[in-house]
This record gives structure tokens, C-alpha cells and sequence, in this order.
């Protein structure tokens, strides 16, 4: 196995995983999730208006006594690294993941891929980096205050602390005020409802996207605390044409993310009978019902 896919990876129920020994990230590292990866990452660049939300582009104004430093946490594939590099040439991306999944030819000069785990100290030194970005970050921790801790430790001051994630619950878009997941989409929430508890049993994972603000306060080193959530849709019930296409396709991520998601209840002691039935209800709701919506949290903070 090892000869096959290296000492970094493992085949396991017919998907290939990181086999880092302390490594809590539960999904797949194959090209099936990257695919999902990819057209996720294109999805949110459209809601987002780009990269990143808030003021980014300030934190890297050049600077003509030194070359400024960008840190992307659980970096994946690199393409916020590679994208943001093009647009801030002055600046250096340093692309962080446990597993070396990211690109190790053509990529621009200001871009450094590292192997890392992120439970461990970067090798950064105190007050050194300008912007830290994590992205879904919450998936490689039991505790996502190392992050935090982390990134007040690295950034210099003022420098900015940037988190997105994906909040693990159904909803239903704001303006939807008659509806409830637990009545209108029962299978989808049993879903999420599983998904979770295997992921806090057999990983200690909690679902702490919208608890991110309140940790980065409570950490003491950040002012400033902005939050944003935008609200992908799931399938093409908007008006919008833009918007329904979005919803088609960030749809098909949905299915792959339950696929995905296989191996965690296989851990939980699920079967793969039991977990097919749970997939195709969740999938009954999710196709059938309008309204229905990811929640993406973005925040972002300067350093003090």
C-alpha cells in the first residue's frame, strides 16, 4: 500500500484517507472529494464576490521594508494560495495541510506548499504574518482554539485573521420564514443529526462554526470582530438564473459530501445498508423541498 500511495495516505473503504496518526480530518483525500473541493471553492468565489470578504486587500498593501507573508491553513489543493498569489505578487502564501495534496510544479514564486499539522506550532516566528486564512479549518482540530492561539501568536499587529466555514445543520434561506428543518426536511436533519454525533464519537469533532467569533474573543488578542454568513442554495429554487445555477451545482456537492461522509458512520458502527437509506431520504428532501440553503460563516479580525 505504501508503494502505491506513499507514506502519506491509506485506502479504506474503497476511498484513500491521510494516515497521519493524529490527524482528526474524517473525509476522503481522493480525486472524488478534490472534485467537490474544486467546484466548492468555485461556488463560494461567486458568492463572495472573490477570495475573501472584508479588507484583505488593506492588510497586504505593499510594504516597502519587507515582503509580507500570508498563511493558508489546511491549504487542500492550494487554490487559494495560487489564486491570491497572482493578485498580491508582493506578497508570500505559504499553503499549510497534513497531506501533500497541493501542486509541486508551476506554481507562481510566491507560493510555498509545507507539510504540517496544524495541532503543532508553524514554524512562524512571534509577530511575523500578516494574514491568516482558514477554511474549513474546524474539520482538522478537537479544538479549534489552537488555531486561534496560533494565529495571535504569529500575526503581527494589525495583522488579519480570517475564518470560513460551513455550519453542519440544514436550513432554510432568512427569507423563508415558515419553515423548519426538523418538520420540512425530516431525513436531512436525521442526516446532519448522525453525522455529527459520529463525528464528536469517533473524532471529537464538534460543529462550532457559528461559536468562532465568541472563541476569537474570548481569546483576548483581537478586536474588531466581524461576522458575514451567506447562504448557498441547494438546488435551482431562486428567481435568480445566476443564483439557480449555483443552486444546481453546489446541489451535486451536497450528494458528494454524503459520500464522503460514508467512511465516518462506517466508523460510528453504521452499515452500509443503513447508511444507503439514510443517504437516499436525505436526498428525497433535499431535492424535493425549496428553500433550502448551506450556511457559509465567514469572520474575520485584526490582531491587536
Amino acid at each position: 500500500m505504501e508503494d502505491d500511495l506513499g507514506p502519506y495516505f491509506v485506502e479504506r473503504d474503497d476511498r484513500i484517507f491521510s494516515s497521519h496518526p493524529t490527524a482528526s480530518y474524517p473525509f476522503p483525500s481522493d480525486p472524488p472529494e478534490h472534485q467537490r473541493l474544486d467546484e466548492q471553492h468555485e461556488i463560494l468565489k461567486l458568492l463572495l464576490g472573490g477570495n475573501y470578504v472584508g479588507p484583505i486587500h488593506n492588510v497586504l498593501t505593499p510594504d516597502p521594508e519587507r515582503r509580507l507573508i500570508a498563511v493558508d491553513i489546511g491549504t487542500g489543493q492550494g487554490q487559494w494560495c495560487l489564486e491570491m498569489a497572482e493578485m498580491f505578487p508582493h506578497v508570500d502564501f505559504y499553503g499549510l495541510d497534513i497531506v501533500p495534496i497541493a501542486p509541486r510544479t508551476n506554481i507562481p514564486s510566491n507560493v510555498y506548499f509545507q507539510i504540517h499539522d496544524i495541532t503543532q506550532p508553524t514554524p512562524f516566528a512571534d509577530r511575523s504574518v500578516d494574514v491568516v486564512h482558514a477554511r474549513s479549518a474546524s474539520m482538522t482540530v478537537t479544538d479549534y482554539s489552537v488555531i486561534i492561539q496560533e494565529a495571535a501568536r504569529i500575526l503581527v499587529r494589525g495583522g488579519m485573521f480570517y475564518s470560513g466555514e460551513w455550519g453542519r445543520f440544514p436550513a432554510f434561506h432568512p427569507d423563508i420564514v415558515d419553515a423548519s428543518p426538523p418538520v420540512n426536511v425530516p431525513n436531512f436533519t436525521r442526516f446532519y443529526d448522525i453525522l455529527n454525533e459520529a463525528l464528536i464519537a469517533r473524532r471529537g469533532i464538534h460543529p462550532i462554526a457559528r461559536l468562532i467569533p465568541q472563541m476569537i474573543h474570548q481569546s483576548g488578542h483581537f478586536g474588531d470582530i466581524t461576522t458575514r454568513p451567506f447562504y448557498v442554495p441547494i438546488g435551482g429554487w431562486q428567481g435568480d438564473e445566476a443564483l439557480k445555477q449555483i443552486g444546481r451545482d453546489f446541489r451535486k456537492c451536497v450528494r458528494r459530501y454524503m459520500e464522503s461522509c460514508r467512511s465516518v458512520l462506517l466508523e460510528a458502527g453504521y452499515q452500509n445498508p443503513a447508511i444507503n437509506d439514510l443517504f437516499n431520504h436525505a436526498w428525497d428532501d433535499v431535492r424535493n423541498t425549496p428553500g433550502l440553503v448551506s450556511v457559509y460563516h465567514t469572520v474575520y479580525s485584526p490582531r491587536l
